[in-house]
């Protein structure tokens, strides 16, 4: 279903928030299983052998002289891996959501190729923008916050308009113009949502995998376990959904801002 544009309306959290929802669930399949390909199975290798390392002691103080702390810089390439997978996943969920706001359906594979075709550049931008917002934050935080608003929107500008790292930050920075009040506003209601849900969901799993008892000391394999794998299913809700949302602010941005419609938005299948 398309939606007609509403240049110079006010930035609506319902409209942004009902886009979003309506295209997870829309592709609620198609997106899981790009978040597992691109984002779970790299974790999970990563996870594996920081596990086998940590069986082998190599993560002992004692084991750090010498040869074997080159195993940290060994690990270095590992974590570029997932970086570039979790980018992958936010341009291929993007890809997806611009694609039914757009009244049309994108395939898994079309979305893994868009995630392919974008995810160096959007490393690059994760990479700039995250240097100047961390050097931002430490000039009493504020620069750091209107840089973070700014740039809130780079990602999607890279996906739908293929702009160059510096080109999306500034086409970032024009579409937020105006509007950063209210996107504050709805990252952190998304923030606090997001942690009240999770916390919600963690005591729930240590209370139900403890038996209702409280456990003194240590923490053994049977709460260990199920914290761990409800906690992973939550990181990669937390990453589809965020991608998703930030598609759907796009959108919206694009729209009260310019009166361009996602379903205007077709340049992204060519």
């Amino acid at each position: 279903m398309t939606e007609t544009a509403s240049k110079g309306g006010r930035f609506d959290y319902g409209r942004v928030i009902t886009r979003a929802l309506s295209a997870i669930g829309a592709n609620l399949g198609t997106f899981a299983l790009l978040t597992v390909i691109l984002l779970g199975v790299p974790s999970a290798v990563i996870g594996a052998a920081a596990y086998g390392l940590y069986l082998g002691g190599y993560f002992e103080p004692s084991a750090l002289p010498g040869s074997r702390a080159l195993i940290y810089l060994g690990l270095l390439p590992l974590y570029v891996v997932v970086l570039a997978a979790y980018f992958s996943l936010q341009a291929a969920v993007i890809h997806g959501v611009i694609a039914h706001l757009n009244g049309r359906q994108a395939s898994l594979g079309e979305c893994l190729a868009s995630g392919w075709r974008h995810w160096f550049v959007m490393v690059l931008i994760g990479l700039v923008t995250g240097i100047a917002e961390g050097l931002g934050f430490l000039l009493f935080v504020v620069p750091g916050i209107l840089m973070m608003l700014a740039w809130s929107v780079a990602i999607p500008v890279r996906v739908a308009e293929r702009k160059g790292v510096f080109a999306s930050m500034e086409r970032s920075a024009d579409l937020t113009r105006g509007r950063r009040g209210a996107l504050l506003g709805l990252f952190l209601l998304y923030a606090v949502a997001t942690n009240i849900i999770q916390q919600i969901i963690m005591s729930l799993v240590r209370l139900l995998a403890g038996g209702g008892r409280p456990y003194a000391g240590g923490n053994p394999f049977y709460l260990l376990a199920p914290t761990f794998g409800v906690s992973l299913i939550m990181t990669f809700a937390i990453s589809m959904c965020s991608a998703a949302g930030i598609a759907s602010v796009y959108c919206e941005l694009r729209s009260i801002r310019e009166g361009v419609s996602p379903a205007d938005l077709a340049s992204i299948f060519d």
